[in-house]
């Protein structure tokens, strides 16, 4: 059998959107919604300033109450050499848009920080397209739902592999039981795999086998950062990104160039990204940020950790792009925290305004209970591999076959950076 993977687009646009992240598993009900809006105002941000008997030497160690706000663009202007985002019946959306990110400068102004999460973003340009999203933007339930699709479709795949759920089930339900055993039937199905010469399996049944061996050996509830990202994450992930002369695997030891691009000093540092680097010119195809399963569980963990970190660092990939075609105009992420898993898609295809959507999301396994959550962590790393090999290949097509000029063309209309304003949270 084969399975394709498609987008799921449903689990964006409906507002009953299925497979919760929580604690009860993938089984429950999933709302994006409420996995990254803090209704209640109370971040650590508002909570910092908004209490007048905070210690002073609390508030010396972040910055002055709104003086990040000085340091950002203000209010866009639009004119006709300006591409905007518009819809066939003639909707401006990214006036509409932008009309959300002058109210939320001013909410924010006002309120000594940030309401809910899309307030935050948008103060950078970024537009999170959810169906929560689209009451704070005001726009219509079915123009918004025309606008996500448009932009969903830019990553639909006709991915197609072999179905691998059987030989994963039969493993899982091995390691139950005798977890030897279950490594023992991942590397027969490996060498099978080689006798067939059948890649893509090979591939998957090597990565079943490590997770397997790195499972049983070590509590992964216990893992610190670089253990967790070693001997899980990395183990998951990296098999699926490919490398080449010109695309390079870097870990948690190199700075983003464009977080250093804009921060004038040391760029904020992924802890894995796959990066294009050609003549002289490097830039960020695919971040991934992580938090352990520990880190999740202790009193320190924050609602949504890095959330806002990592869609931040790929937009200052995108402002450090230069000229180039506006189908290379992209970014993909994954957000590891703990079991929890998303990956995500943030586009600059117009002026001054960045789309960001969900993709996928899965869960990793923990123990020999739940290694049949491989296969849903197979079918978004096949997804993923697709798309940023795709990217991979536009763009250094764009740079070996023409030479890119900074300067806009006569005629083409202005697409240009939005000048971020630094985050209200300790850097």
């Amino acid at each position: 059998m084969t399975r394709t993977k498609v987008l799921p687009l449903p689990q964006i646009i409906n507002k009953n959107i299925t497979n919760q992240f929580n604690s009860s598993g993938p089984s429950a009900v999933f709302n994006v919604n409420q996995a990254f809006t803090d209704t209640t105002g109370t971040t650590s941000f508002k909570r910092n300033y908004a209490e007048k008997s905070v210690d002073k030497k609390v508030i010396q160690k972040r910055k002055p109450n709104l003086d990040y706000l000085n340091e950002g663009e203000g209010p866009v202007i639009y004119d006709d050499s300006t591409k905007n985002w518009c819809l066939q019946n003639g909707l401006n959306l990214s006036e509409k848009l932008h009309d959300f990110r002058d109210r939320s400068i001013q909410h924010i102004a006002e309120n000594n920080g940030p309401a809910n999460v899309y307030e935050e973003l948008a103060i950078n340009g970024i537009m999170f397209l959810t169906n929560d999203a689209r009451h704070h933007y005001r726009i219509g339930q079915e123009d918004f739902e025309t606008a996500t699709l448009e932009v969903l479709n830019n990553y639909v795949t006709n991915a197609v592999c072999d179905n691998m759920t059987g030989e994963i089930k039969k493993i899982s339900k091995l390691s139950k039981i005798n977890g030897d055993g279950a490594i023992d039937q991942a590397d027969i199905w490996c060498s099978n795999s080689i006798v067939a010469k059948n890649k893509m399996e090979k591939k998957i049944a090597r990565v079943v086998s490590s997770v397997l061996r790195n499972i049983q050996m070590k509590k992964v509830q216990r893992m610190k950062e670089p253990l967790f990202c070693s001997q899980l994450i990395e183990p998951i992930v990296c098999p699926f990104l490919s490398e080449s002369e010109d695309v390079v695997l870097k870990g948690s030891s190199e700075e983003s160039t464009g977080s250093k691009a804009r921060r004038g000093k040391e760029g904020r540092i992924p802890d894995l990204s796959l990066c294009v680097e050609v003549k002289g010119f490097q830039h960020a195809l695919f971040l991934c940020e992580v938090k352990t399963i520990s880190y999740m569980n202790s009193e320190n963990s924050s609602p949504d950790p890095d959330f806002i970190k990592l869609i931040n660092e790929m937009k200052d990939e995108l402002d450090n792009m230069g000229d180039v075609k506006d189908e290379s105009r992209v970014v993909y992420s994954l957000l590891v925290q703990g079991e929890k898993c998303r990956m995500f898609a943030l586009d600059f295809k117009f002026n001054k305004l960045y789309r960001l959507v969900l993709l996928d999301h899965f869960y990793l396994p923990i123990d020999k209970y739940d290694i049949q959550r491989l296969d849903g962590c197979f079918d978004a790393m096949l997804y993923l591999e697709v798309l940023v090999n795709n990217l991979a290949d536009t763009f250094t097509s764009f740079y070996y076959d023409s030479c890119p000029s900074s300067p806009t063309s006569p005629g083409r209309l202005t697409i240009k950076p939005l000048k971020s304003f630094s985050s209200p949270h300790k850097e």
